[in-house]
């Protein structure tokens, strides 16, 4: 069964003084609840799902512990708590969501209220389209209205745009017919990295100060490549993963590409290079394109991240010029030259290439070309590198694909990728509807078009490769040549 994921960002809530439990005596199992039991009200712990306790892995050692409450229908009632290698505790809420909604439905509407261990109300808000109410407070000139309870906002950037903490994502399946939420860990408990605090003033039993945090992207805080996300509720009727006795979360890890920081090429002066004899001599040589799909959900490589430009996968391309011992490649892709607008984000906007050398890879099909037929997608690159970005017509995969087949291999014909776009709400007003596109040409379509032709076998398998352990990286770019 094929699943969509519906991924919420909330305001970073940090934890609590630590405690710890010697891991000698107990099993890991024993040992949470007994921390439990020493922190929650007697009427909490009764109510504690102890049947149902999953918990998560990282590589660091930290455990990221999920115990349902007996929940009533329409409600996801349920602890996270993170332990340490040691058997440390470092970071615990009580979290309630209502949804409004039905179940299936591809917008999450309701409430969600989050407290401390001893249950002293630490947020409390409604769910709108998506949009936690709490995080957008309506400002009226110089005077912000807070309706948080008491809990303090993050005041936003002047001229930013505000995106909803709830977004839906689709799948290449058509009718798209089943959704399922993903909570991300750092933002429901807040990070542990470097420059956050993970404590508070005894606020393990509602007293005093919670400490503060700012999200980082991932267990162990500071700029990462990925961001941690949990299933919101995996006992719900339809939803693949039953949890039956104590097991692992349904998680995944949603790749986060910084692209600002990568360089702007000139391709025309990265194509001169592949003229220059004195790097690779022409006569003789022989060349290799590859087309390349790194998508945003490496567990999950048909999902896609709308409303998020950081998480919506890449598709791109490496050229390599071969004589004898002497090689020289060159990778790149089409990338937006600024945000598209949240109001309306298939608009088309300015364009330019950047170096992708060292960049993921999960799919790859390469193909040796002659000289002509590099003449040809060398063109066909420089002319599609013209055109402006738009997500629905000239996108990353639109240029990759477009360039490729201008080689003259086996043309590539995607699966269109489905992906639903919920309102914008702007301070409770409505600023536009939700929507449903096709995108023709993704990352997910190319990965999935791949996938499907290494499994058919064929001469062309053998050049195939996928990989989904975010391990393989384009090689290095040589440059531009003037």
């Amino acid at each position: 069964m094929k699943r969509i994921l519906l991924l919420l960002a909330f305001l970073p809530l940090a934890f609590s003084c630590r405690k710890s439990i010697s891991p000698q005596t107990e099993s890991s199992v024993s040992i949470l609840l007994h921390y439990l039991k020493d922190s929650l009200s007697a009427t909490d712990y009764a109510d504690l799902d102890t049947t149902a306790i999953l918990r998560s892995n990282t590589p660091d050692g930290i455990t990221t512990w999920r115990v349902p409450l007996h929940n009533p229908p329409g409600s996801a009632h349920f602890l996270l708590v993170r332990t340490g290698p040691g058997g440390d505790l470092l970071q615990g809420r009580l979290f309630h969501f209502t949804r409004s909604t039905p179940a299936g439905s591809p917008t999450y509407t309701g409430a969600v209220d989050v407290y401390s261990l001893g249950h002293q109300v630490l947020l409390r808000s409604g769910i709108t389209e998506g949009y936690i109410d709490a995080l957008h407070p309506v400002q009226i000139g110089n005077v912000t209205i807070d309706n948080m309870n008491g809990a303090t906002s993050m005041p936003a950037s002047a001229g930013a745009e505000v995106l909803p903490e709830v977004v839906v994502v689709g799948y290449i399946a058509t009718p798209v017919s089943d959704f399922t939420a993903f909570v991300s860990v750092d933002d429901l408990l807040g990070s542990l990295g470097p420059g956050a605090s993970a404590n508070g003033t005894g606020a393990a039993n509602g007293q005093g100060s919670p400490g503060t945090s700012v999200g980082g992207g991932g267990v162990g805080g500071g700029v990462s490549s990925g961001v941690i996300y949990i299933e919101l509720n995996p006992g719900d009727p339809g939803n693949e993963n039953q949890p039956a006795g104590p097991g692992s979360i349904p998680s995944i890890l949603v790749d986060q590409d910084y692209t600002a920081s990568l360089p702007v090429v000139d391709l025309s002066k990265m194509f001169n290079c592949f003229d220059d004899d004195n790097i690779v001599p022409s006569i003789g040589a022989t060349y290799t394109i590859t087309i390349c799909s790194d998508v945003p959900v490496n567990a999950l490589p048909e999902a896609a991240i709308n409303n998020d430009p950081t998480s919506a996968g890449h598709s791109f391309l490496v050229v390599t010029k071969t004589n004898g011992t002497a090689s020289l490649t060159q990778a790149f892709g089409f990338y937006p030259a600024q945000t598209p607008s949240v109001f309306n984000p298939f608009a088309p906007v300015p364009s330019n290439v950047k170096d992708n050398g060292g960049h993921e890879v999960n799919a790859s099909y390469s193909i040796n070309v002659s000289h002509d037929q590099f003449a040809g997608f060398r063109q066909t690159a420089l002319n599609l590198s013209k055109n402006q970005y738009s997500l629905d017509n000239d996108n990353c995969t639109d240029f990759a694909v477009g360039s490729f087949n201008a080689a003259g291999g086996t043309q590539l014909n995607l699966p269109p990728l489905i992906v639903y776009m919920p309102a914008t709400i702007m301070n409770g007003v409505t600023a536009s509807p939700s929507y449903q596109v096709k995108i023709k040409n993704s990352p997910q379509g190319l990965y999935a078009a791949l996938q499907q032709m290494k499994q058919q076998g064929g001469a062309q398998a053998a050049n195939i490769h996928l990989d989904l352990s975010g391990k393989t990286q384009s090689p290095k770019s040589h440059g531009q040549c003037d």
